[in-house]
């Protein structure tokens, strides 16, 4: 019975990971589909045909961070907001790709789209920070009453460079908006950083499920 709850955690962990890698391709591949440019941010394809995709999507990986039980009480409860970030940030739509007016009721809410696009950065940036998070400093935790594996410390380098690779893109990110707008506009750099920053999260996780570097028996 044992066997089998660790193994249904590892295969959690892969799921997680697997959501969070797909997503950007995925919705970007609709929009193409559907004659579609490349759009400015994986958010902004709430406004084209893929937004049953990534609301999906969302949710999905929202609902498995919720039902994720980690390490200790830290990692369930960033779990837990990562989880409750991610259902957020489908709830409440950016204003980029959108055609109206900040006044509009918009979203799950039907709140004004000032009001929902502030919260919507706020569930954005909560999430990508707390994934930074988990994965440098919770993932390389390790039980000091066992013997730490070869894979477990490979493991744990892993964990740490998605971290940095997470926090450093997102302050490229954020940089990019405030000193070259214009740059980032012509050149998709929101799209292509949040990307960046959905693939580190999927590989520590992947990494976490022992998809990657499992323990020898």
């Amino acid at each position: 019975m044992e066997n089998r709850l660790v193994v249904s955690y590892m295969t959690l962990r892969s799921a997680i990971g697997i959501a969070g890698m797909v997503l950007a391709i995925v919705v970007a591949l609709g929009g193409l589909l559907a004659g579609l440019p490349l759009q400015d941010s994986i958010s902004a394809y709430y406004w084209t045909t893929s937004q049953d995709i990534l609301v999906g999507t969302l949710a999905i990986a929202g609902a498995l961070l919720l039902t994720y039980k980690g390490y200790d009480k830290t990692d369930n409860w960033i779990a837990t907001l990562m989880g409750v970030s991610a259902i957020g940030i489908a709830l409440f739509p950016t204003l980029n790709g959108y055609h109206g007016e900040t006044s509009d009721s918009v979203g799950f809410f039907q709140l004004s789209g000032y009001v929902t696009n502030v919260l919507h950065y706020v569930f954005a940036a909560s999430l990508f920070l707390l994934l930074g998070y988990m994965s440098y400093f919770q993932f390389t935790k390790t039980n000091e009453r066992k013997n730490v594996s070869v894979q477990k410390e490979q493991r744990n380098v892993i964990f740490r460079a998605c971290g940095i690779v997470i926090v450093a893109a997102f302050a490229l990110l954020v940089l990019l908006k405030a000193i070259a707008p214009q740059f980032s506009e012509d050149f998709n750099t929101v799209f292509w950083l949040e990307f960046v920053m959905l693939v580190a999260f999927g590989v520590s996780w992947l990494t976490k499920g022992q998809l990657i570097l499992k323990d020898q028996e």
